[in-house]
């Protein structure tokens, strides 16, 4: 009897790993066909992995992300994954000494669509700030099933189809709000962003924030 539970242990452990491969080496390949297309190095950011046709992510596109990190450091320094740092004085957001480099710069995003049975996933390399397509990579599938087995979530929290999905995008969408008239120079504006490339974090996360404001002011940051 033990033996049988012994193999049928292995059997899944095996099962899993494979699972693992599988998925592993099909995102690393398109990372690479990416990479394959640059002539010189280009630093990256990480937008979006959205569910097709929906601007909502999931367990999915986060472990897709961590994925094309690691993935980004074995193509020659082609692809160098950045995170967003804090401004200096004089600087905003988006600007090219956000990162001390005025090298080329890009954002890696892409769309995830399911099937009965599989889920389709691409990427696209983009210029920034031009918006020239650097890149696609070619459309990938991944059993259902192998995810399953390593605990990703294709869909975002409590849905259970892309119905669902669209109907509580629009719900919770925001209404379009009017152009604003421009601050007045004394004004107080503060700009608050996080470190992570999916604003979601598990149990043990660490978590940095940073906050850019207009003038010299205290700020308190409340959590529950």
């Amino acid at each position: 009897m033990k033996k049988i539970v012994l193999a049928f242990m292995l059997a899944v452990f095996c099962a899993v790993l494979a699972a693992a491969e599988g998925y592993d080496s099909k995102v690393r390949e398109a990372v690479f066909r990416l990479a394959s297309r640059l002539t010189s190095p280009i630093e990256v950011s990480m937008v979006r992995i959205c569910l097709d046709g929906t601007q909502s992510q999931s367990g999915l596109s986060r472990s897709l992300f961590n994925k094309i990190g690691e993935h980004a450091q074995d193509t020659g320094g082609k692809l160098k994954i950045i995170v967003a740092e804090p401004p200096k004085a004089g600087e905003t957001r988006g600007t090219k000494k956000d990162t001390g480099s005025a090298g080329r710069k890009g954002v890696i995003q892409g769309t995830f669509r399911q099937t009965d049975k599989e889920v389709f996933i691409t990427f696209q390399l983009i210029g920034d700030p031009d918006g020239t397509l650097l890149g696609t990579s070619p459309e990938f599938a991944v059993p259902i099933s192998e995810l399953q087995n390593l605990g990703r979530d294709i869909l975002p929290a409590n849905t259970q189809t892309v119905e669902e999905v669209k109907k509580q995008e629009e719900i919770f969408t925001p209404p379009v709000q009017p152009v604003p008239v421009p601050a007045q120079a004394n004004k107080l504006t503060i700009e608050a962003w996080s470190d992570s490339y999916t604003n979601t974090y598990l149990v043990g996360d660490k978590m940095r924030i940073y906050l850019l404001a207009s003038k010299e002011c205290y700020v308190r940051v409340d959590y529950s």
